[in-house]
């Protein structure tokens, strides 16, 4: 009994129920540990050839104007290179991509797109892409702990966890933003916050935070100078502020959209113009190349004048949206922070020069980040943790707060803009809905509602079998027909034929079940890994009105009938 315990296939079984914390706990700390390894190795493919190329990894800056417009394109050409031999379904990379996988395939990521975003995202950051590496780091994290899941069969609701915490993981080691990682992924990615599946989520986080320190010290991702507010007459240019971002936002968000209606142009010919654009905008502003962590730490100190501070905040604005728009396979993130930060530090310094009772320049660009994160992703939580643990400073929660609910109503509902990934699926007619039974039902696996003692018995019976039936209390006997299963008969209405008049049973004459009258309800299979949301929609799909569920090896482990599933969902809607 004891050795049992410590099978997988009983730890398979445990994770079908919600409250397996222990389990999951476990399973959040690999994640986190295989993450933060992947993460490690993603930047030291992109660091070390740029050290060998620029001496410091974002320092593009010193290339000639002519450099700085062919990198951008051989990173195109190179990377058009590596898509050419595979098929437009393993070209999909990226958070959408994770989202349309978790959505309509129950997580379950394919290990060669990994690679792809691994290979193309570091290419084109090295290349001078204005993009980031968030958006590949949270692919290459939600794809490490989907495979793992799929290597040990987890059950699906729990295959919806671990892609919660490799994308937690991911931003987490990224810059070294723990509780904002764990936000992120409940806020942008599963959508929904529970008490199951933040432990998991913040094991996964912590421990790539951890594993971030011990391989890169105690690095930061940006240069953030000690910030605060002066007074409440600040309150009015907060405001404005998160207005301006707001608007931002939504130009970003369109952009994207708008150059993703271009996808049937051939994959080539949307790359090279990716790489023009990238090219071009790296020849008017080399600051917009690359990462830009480093320009983003000159923003917050400040180092730039407010003509530079506008052009990079137009140029990456547009440079960004357009090469994202077009397929480039790179991230959005760390560019919506750099995008915040100088529209940020662009309005706090007319701030001040119009008045002198005013905070610092950096202050503004820092505010200007959250709400700009905030607005594009409408994941105001995220982007308020991100902003007090970037600064490590309380002053930063009030005027944090304001300015990213006045940048996510302006984007919002002045200007109709939707979180920008979900904007992207709705236009690939990839979206949705997420009610909260429907995530209920997601939650939990067939196993935990299925009827697991159900005896089977040949459609046709002799004396001996029937007397064999007649033993089993019940409601539900499984039919066979050469050993496949056909349907569920109603034990209380064969007893009640048995007692009517009918021809005798004999050896020579067994009594055909399929045509007594009774109550017989048609069978579909349904996997043990799937959930109760995925056997709901089994049976609406097939029309059937129950299922038997086969376990990890193929054999017959339980059925679960409509009624089962609509009293359960009853019971469900009385607590939602």
């Amino acid at each position: 009994m004891l050795r049992d315990v410590f099978t997988l296939s009983h730890f398979r079984g445990r994770l079908a129920h919600v409250e397996a914390l222990p389990q999951l706990a476990l399973l959040g700390l690999l994640c986190g540990i295989a993450t933060g390894l992947v993460m490690a190795l993603f930047r030291w493919v992109i660091q070390l050839p740029l050290e060998q190329l620029l001496g410091d990894p974002e320092a593009f800056e010193k290339l000639t104007l002519w450099e700085r417009g062919l990198f951008p394109l051989i990173g195109a050409v190179v990377i058009i290179l590596i898509f050419l031999p595979f098929p437009a379904s393993r070209r999909r990379v990226g958070i959408v991509y994770v989202l349309e996988r978790l959505n309509f395939h129950q997580g379950y990521l394919h290990g060669r797109n990994a690679l792809i975003q691994f290979f193309t995202g570091a290419i084109a950051v090295i290349s001078g892409m204005p993009g980031g590496r968030e958006g590949p780091a949270i692919h290459l994290g939600a794809a490490v702990s989907s495979l793992m899941g799929q290597r040990i069969k987890v059950p699906n609701n729990t295959m919806r966890l671990l892609i919660g915490c490799g994308s937690a993981a991911a931003i987490s080691a990224s810059f070294n933003t723990p509780l904002a990682g764990v936000l992120f992924a409940m806020e942008v990615v599963l959508m929904e916050y529970t008490v199951s599946g933040f432990l998991p989520v913040m094991i996964a986080s912590v421990t790539a935070a951890v594993m971030n320190y011990l391989l890169f010290s105690s690095e930061v991702a940006f240069i953030v100078p000690e910030l605060r507010y002066h007074s409440l007459s600040e309150l009015p240019y907060i405001m404005l502020l998160g207005c301006v971002l707001g608007a931002l936002a939504a130009a970003f968000c369109k952009i994207v959209t708008y150059c993703q209606r271009l996808h049937h142009w051939p994959m080539g010919v949307r790359l090279l113009c990716a790489g023009a654009a990238a090219a071009l905008a790296g020849m008017l502003a080399p600051q917009v190349m690359g990462i830009g962590y480093d320009t983003i730490s000159d923003i917050l100190q400040p180092k730039f004048l407010l003509s530079t501070l506008l052009l990079i905040t137009l140029v990456k604005l547009l440079a960004t949206a357009i090469c994202f728009g077009l397929g480039m396979p790179m991230g959005c993130i760390g560019p919506i922070l750099f995008i915040g930060a100088a529209a940020g530090g662009s309005l706090g310094m007319i701030a001040n020069l119009m008045s002198h009772e005013v905070g610092a320049i950096g202050f503004y660009a820092m505010l200007g980040m959250g709400s700009m994160m905030s607005a594009v992703l409408q994941a105001p939580l995220a982007a308020l943790t991100a902003l007090l643990e970037l600064t490590h400073n309380s002053n930063i929660i009030f005027p944090g707060m304001l300015a990213i609910v006045v940048a996510n109503l302006t984007c919002a509902y002045i200007f109709k803009q939707k979180s920008l990934f979900w904007c992207l699926l709705l236009a690939a007619n990839k979206s949705r809905s997420h009610t909260p039974l429907a995530l209920a039902l997601s939650r939990e696996s067939v196993a935990v509602l299925m009827r697991r003692e159900v005896p089977r018995f040949p459609h046709k019976v002799t004396p001996d079998i029937t007397h064999a039936m007649l033993d089993y209390k019940g409601p539900w006997y499984l039919l066979e027909r050469e050993s496949e299963p056909v349907c569920l008969l109603s034990s209380t209405d064969f007893r009640n034929f048995l007692v009517t008049d009918h021809a005798p049973i004999t050896e020579d004459e067994p009594l055909n079940l399929l045509a007594i009258a009774a109550v017989r309800k048609d069978l579909k299979p349904v996997s043990i890994q799937a959930t109760l949301k995925e056997a709901m929609d089994t049976l609406d799909q097939t029309g059937v009105e129950a299922l038997y569920v086969t376990d990890w090896y193929g054999k017959i482990a339980g059925i679960l009938t409509r009624d089962d599933l609509l009293n359960y969902m009853n019971s469900k809607q009385t607590i939602l």
